[in-house]
């Protein structure tokens, strides 16, 4: 992760509402609809607040997302994958972690999910998703912007991971293998 935040949007006067904390590919990969309503909602929540919101995921690729599995326990896995039924990747995660013996490495993971036959994951492969720090101030209201510009927030803290997940509601699923 760049751990240097770059400036992701900016009023017409040049102050910046939104910053990046993540791979450059990140933002680029993001659906140009999806960068157009987030950018709209963070402007939004700067303008009522004078707070930048930080983002610190955006588009990732199919390997990028096995590294983040990879570290992720049954529960996490579970909690974050398994909202709408428990998919093949999920088992088969937990399969070969059982038959190993031990956590799989991020290769491992990335195999698994290459091979599966269903589920596409995450809107982060497809560009459809960002993740925000949780906010210093008015939390509430950076949901509301998000949700008013299309956006369904996920507080993922109850996983174990501090972040909101902000997907762009309309987009079709997709299997994304690499």
């Amino acid at each position: 992760m760049n751990e240097s935040p770059s400036v992701f949007c900016a009023t017409p006067e040049g102050d910046s509402v939104c910053l990046y904390v993540c791979q450059d590919s990140g933002i680029n990969g993001l659906l140009p609809e999806v960068k157009d309503a987030v950018t709209a909602a963070v402007k939004e929540y700067y303008l009522a607040t004078g707070e930048a919101p930080v983002i610190t995921s955006g588009y990732r690729t199919l390997r990028h997302c096995a590294a983040l599995m990879a570290d992720f326990d049954q529960e996490q896995l579970e909690q974050l994958y398994c909202r709408h039924g428990y998919p093949s990747y999920i088992r088969d995660i937990v399969s070969a972690r059982k038959a190993k013996g031990s956590a799989l490495d991020a290769e491992e993971v990335y195999e698994i999910l290459r091979q599966r036959q269903e589920g596409y994951i995450s809107w982060h492969l497809a560009g459809g998703a960002v993740d925000f720090r949780l906010p210093q101030a008015y939390p509430d209201l950076l949901r509301d912007c998000l949700q008013r510009h299309g956006f369904s927030v996920l507080d993922e803290t109850e996983a174990g991971v501090p972040c909101w997940h902000a997907t762009k509601r309309g987009l079709t699923p997709q299997i994304i293998r690499e």
